[in-house]
């Protein structure tokens, strides 16, 4: 009985190590944007090396995902292992949007779809939002999505 006590509080353990490990970087990588209609928090994703297409497919806790890259050009995206419709946002350095694909359905099967739009090669960041997001946050090209001014006392 003894045993089996101590490999049930060892497995507890190393669950919850997996677990804490796979939300640690969303919970240190968080940040609030500001659109035209409010304001979301995002786990940031990167920076990355531009390497022509980047995957989506993860659960996100808040309100979406911002994935940042260290140069511009070649940011297609997919929506390989991802769980819901996603709408996609390229944003500039300026954090004015430059295209948005809305209703990206989740990838089930190789090969995934590439989403690339007209415009993306000037994106520095991206956001994934659940479906119908982009729309209810006023977020269309030319719209400005930024990072939140740190709000002090």
């Amino acid at each position: 009985m003894r045993q089996l006590s101590r490999n049930v509080v060892v497995t507890a353990a190393l669950c919850g190590l997996v677990a804490a490990r796979w939300l640690l970087p969303y919970a240190r990588s968080t940040v609030t944007m500001t659109t035209p209609r409010g304001e979301i928090r995002v786990a940031m994703v990167g920076p990355t090396a531009p390497t022509g297409e980047t995957s989506i497919g993860r659960d996100f806790v808040y309100d979406g995902l911002l994935l940042e890259w260290t140069a511009t050009g070649g940011r297609r995206l997919t929506t390989e292992g991802a769980t819901r419709v996603l709408d996609l946002v390229w944003l500039d350095a300026e954090s004015r949007t430059v295209a948005v694909f809305t209703g990206a359905t989740p990838c089930r099967a190789r090969p995934c779809r590439s989403y690339e739009l007209g415009g993306i090669d000037r994106a520095v960041m991206s956001l994934a939002l659940p479906y119908g997001d982009a729309q209810r946050l006023g977020i269309g090209p030319g719209a400005l999505v930024r990072r939140a001014s740190p709000k002090g006392p």
